[in-house]
């Protein structure tokens, strides 16, 4: 399973994400960790990312792969990804998911369960508009306005309970320190969600992950307060 969130501030918009995928085992609901080096957090242009979530992340990857070698625009803002993005698992729905939710529901198999969070900013001269967005991956259904100031996917009771604090003028270092508390309070509760957070930050100046050791020093901080 996965945590991922985007946040959006004044200017900027903040991108987070576990790095754990895990497999249960549905007769007793023991989890088996796979792997804690996932990415799930993709830069898809200058000013837009994508975060991906779910049960079943290698058909989220798969989808969202082949859209990521499309041509696009690396000027593009948020508003064009998500239509654009919109557009593109319509196609998908027609060509790959209908049939294939067909065959499992013939053989009443479990659905698939992913989605993708769309997040960046749109640039109007110096205006700079964050705008966040989200893609169902059962239904393959993207609204087409933007979903409120963030948005949480995957696990998200500890996180949502946590970002009761969230404000929209809240400083660029503010909304960092809220989103990896969310994801270590997270992984300190539940092991289907793994440490450390990814994070990127896209502002004016572009899309741009923020580095390890401020991931570990915010980690370290909550690690204190904990005790």
């Amino acid at each position: 399973m996965t945590l991922v969130i985007a946040a959006a501030g004044k200017d900027f918009v903040i991108l987070g994400a576990d790095s754990r995928v895990t497999e249960i085992f549905t007769r007793d609901r023991t989890v088996s960790i796979q792997k804690d080096t996932v990415q799930k957090l993709f830069k898809v242009t200058k000013y837009v990312g994508i975060l991906t979530y779910g049960d079943s992340p290698d058909i989220g990857f798969h989808f969202l792969d082949e859209y990521l070698q499309r041509p696009i625009n690396q000027n593009m803002g948020a508003s064009f990804v998500c239509n654009n993005l919109s557009k593109f698992f319509k196609g998908a729905w027609v060509k790959q998911v209908k049939p294939f939710k067909n065959f499992i529901a013939e053989f009443h198999l479990y659905p698939p369960d992913f989605g993708m969070i769309v997040a960046g900013i749109d640039k109007e001269g110096r205006r700079v508009m964050p705008k966040i967005n989200f893609l169902d991956g059962q239904y393959f259904y993207m609204p087409k306005t933007p979903q409120g100031k963030f948005i949480i996917g995957g696990k998200k009771l500890i996180a949502e309970y946590i970002f009761r604090k969230f404000r929209n003028d809240m400083l660029l270092d503010e909304m960092l320190y809220l989103v990896v508390k969310a994801i270590y309070d997270t992984h300190l509760m539940d092991n289907e969600v793994g440490e450390p957070a990814k994070l990127a930050v896209i502002d004016s100046d572009g899309f741009r992950e923020k580095p390890n050791d401020l991931a570990e020093k915010l980690d370290q901080i909550k690690k204190e307060e904990s005790r």
